[in-house]
């Protein structure tokens, strides 16, 4: 059983948060109302992993042409 996690980044001045677990095999889900991303853990800390795959669902999001998310991302 996997159980899910709590992650949280600062962009732009604001907070965006998702949800991630890590399943058998060192794979780490981040999900988002906008999206979800997985990786191998690797030699990172999950916690960490999980915080830079929600960066980059937000980036992801905010690049779209009618994002869910607003404002510039900058970085």
């Amino acid at each position: 059983m996997t159980t899910r996690e709590f992650v949280e980044v600062q962009i732009d001045g604001k907070t965006y948060s998702g949800t991630y677990e890590v399943v058998s095999g060192g794979v780490v889900t981040v999900s988002t109302p906008y999206g979800r991303k997985s990786t191998q853990v690797g030699s990172s800390p999950p916690g960490v992993v999980a915080r830079n795959l929600l960066r980059e669902l937000v980036r992801e999001e905010k690049a779209r042409p009618d994002p869910m998310i607003e404002g510039p991302c900058t970085g």
